[in-house]
């Protein structure tokens, strides 16, 4: 008796409605007036009427009918014959809906009903495999890869904006258990160091936030959490307290366009005053095209360090970090209350620039940070420089802790994925700051293309917070080991979305629009993946062979390589996966001849 009121609590307290079929119920009922429930559940049919009653399913003039309580089933077709003579109606003026395939559709069809199979219910792939590791494991952690399952399910059922299954299934199944895995740890973390508020940086930070406020509502000990308008395009320049090559590095960082009207531009320059910077300069500049390595030295020797200019930007820098200190100082974030920052991460040059802009104005305000992932080291890396910061994930030897190593991550395609599709936001990127009657406020890119994008971001974003609640109400968000077995599992099946999607997973994402470029400009947009050419086949074994000697642009042309090779002709998808395993192969036999 004990052990069935136990499961009847956790029915009461774990069973959620199909928002589809809550409408499809309710279609049957305005048609014909009632409807019957049938049901081959063990549990008393008081239990089975106060569930459905719970949850808006049942009307006053239906009818239930339970296993447990008239002895008959439907999977021998027994319960079916029974409903039709106690109703008084024919096998053929009953339709039946149901998933499983024998009970719910076979056996009825054989009496004479019209029966049809609701496969919506059924599990996707990430379910399953979810399903055969809690079978395998035992305890808590069986318990929790269990809850993961469902909570996708329920998260995937709940979705209302029709968006493709494959997407649904990787959001509700893989990104959701990832996003929430490391905004817990991060919630968790910073209570345990005494931090009172958090601040999640846009545009990064806006699903993370989202995420963060519904862990507070469930969590013991909650946490302040604001959302901070801030980007590199409006930090970077601010932080400039000297105007020269050293404090300007972010300018022509590698990677980024080195077109001069780009360098320019963020410097702070706007389209006049670009053409009028490059008319008076020595020498002859073309503002839209590359400079070399040569051609940069020689562009800032002559352009930006000439007395000129560069009084021009430490004016610019001043003004601009005038109007930041103000707008942090609305936030709360001069008054000595400690808080940390919230950002996906990399190479900690948002905070590096603002702490220098704190630090202007309040010496002694500590800057402190959390981050999806920092690479160990590069030349734009600025551990040393940026107060104290905690990692979710890093690179193997990385001379800081991490929950997590995962080289792979720091692919640079991955990165895009995360940045574009895992955390992507409803608004454009920040440019600067703004005096208005409100005070200062941000100032965002224009984007004349960006509705649509939105409207499907913000779609995303519902898909994941169904999740997130469903995460808090079975109690997760405070559970250390479970956060972290969720996070091993979520990073497992990410890294193989990232470098092995399938076919569908792919087209459901690939037109999703992407720029790592700081200004942001449309000129350097692309669409995450599309079908690859020979020519982008030849580019990408040039760049591997001889990658000083041809133009990055040959075997750059794609976002996402493995997802454009997921939806090429498959003879082009054989071909990137036999230069992707090569070239893997290649790394290994040179890190292990390296060790010797």
């Amino acid at each position: 008796a004990d052990l069935m009121e136990m499961e009847i609590a956790l029915e009461k307290a774990h069973t959620r409605p199909l928002s589809d079929m809550k409408k499809r119920v309710q279609i049957s009922r305005d048609a014909n007036g009632r409807v019957i429930f049938i049901s081959d559940m063990y549990l008393p049919l008081p239990v089975i009427c106060e569930l459905l009653d719970q949850h808006g399913f049942l009307g006053p003039y239906d009818a239930i009918y339970v296993s447990s309580q008239v002895r008959l089933t439907k999977h021998t077709g027994n319960l079916f014959r029974h409903v039709l003579s106690r109703e008084g109606i024919s096998p053929s003026g009953l339709v039946h809906v149901g998933d499983n395939l024998y009970a719910d559709v076979e056996v009825p069809r054989r009496i004479g009903i019209n029966a049809i199979h609701y496969s919506e219910i059924g599990m996707t792939r990430h379910e399953r495999r979810l399903l055969r590791l809690a079978r395998r494991n035992t305890g808590e952690a069986a318990l929790v890869v269990s809850k993961l399952a469902g909570v996708s399910r329920i998260a995937r059922h709940r979705q209302q904006a029709n968006l493709p299954s494959a997407l649904v299934s990787l959001f509700s199944g893989v990104i959701a258990p990832l996003l929430f895995a490391f905004t817990a740890w991060t919630i968790n973390d910073a209570i345990s160091r005494n931090k009172k508020k958090l601040y999640f940086v846009a545009r990064d930070g806006q699903v993370l936030h989202k995420i963060a406020s519904i862990i507070q509502k469930y969590h013991s000990q909650p946490i302040e959490t604001e959302y901070l308008y801030g980007s590199r395009n409006a930090w970077f320049l601010p932080s400039a307290t000297k105007i020269d090559r050293a404090e300007l590095y972010w300018a022509w960082f590698s990677g980024m366009s080195r077109a001069p009207k780009d360098i320019l531009r963020r410097l702070g320059f706007s389209g006049s005053e670009i053409v009028e910077v490059l008319a008076r300069a020595p020498g002859v500049w073309t503002p839209e095209r590359a400079l070399t390595s040569a051609e940069l030295e020689a562009f800032i020797q002559r352009v930006i360090e000439h007395p000129k200019v560069r009084d021009l930007i430490a004016e610019k820098a001043r003004a601009k970090r005038q109007l930041m200190l103000r707008y942090l100082g609305q936030k709360g974030m001069l008054d000595g209350t400690p808080w940390a920052i919230v950002d996906i991460g990399w190479t900690l040059n948002c905070q590096y620039a603002l702490e220098k802009v704190i630090h202007t104005h309040k010496r002694d305000q500590r800057v402190a940070g959390y981050y999806f992932g920092v690479v160990k080291e590069n030349q734009y890396t600025r551990r040393n420089e940026s107060g104290d910061f905690r990692v979710f994930a890093s690179q193997s030897g990385a001379a800081f802790e991490s929950e997590f190593t995962c080289d792979w991550i720091f692919h640079l395609p991955t990165i895009v994925l995360i940045e574009h599709l895992l955390v992507g936001a409803t608004h454009a990127t920040v440019t600067g700051y703004a005096e208005t009657s409100h005070g200062v406020e941000p100032i965002f890119k224009e984007n004349s293309n960006a509705p649509d994008h939105y409207r499907f971001v913000a779609n995303i974003h519902d898909l994941i917070l169904n999740a997130i609640i469903e995460y808090c109400k079975v109690g997760l968000h405070e559970q250390p080991e479970s956060i972290r077995e969720i996070a091993e599992l979520a990073l497992s099946e990410f890294k193989r979305f990232c470098f092995s999607p399938t076919r569908e997973e792919a087209m459901s994402v690939a037109r999703v629009p992407t720029n790592i470029e700081q200004s942001h400009d449309s000129e350097h947009t692309r669409t995450l993946a599309g079908p690859l050419t020979f020519q982008d086949l030849v580019g990408m074994i040039a760049q591997e062979i001889l990658p000083h000697a041809w133009p990055a642009s040959l075997g750059n042309r794609h976002a996402w390589p493995a997802g454009s090779a997921a939806i090429s002709h498959p003879i082009m998808s054989v071909f990137f996966k036999a230069l992707f395993y090569a070239n893997r192969g290649r790394k290994r036999l040179t890190k292990c001849f390296s060790k010797h």
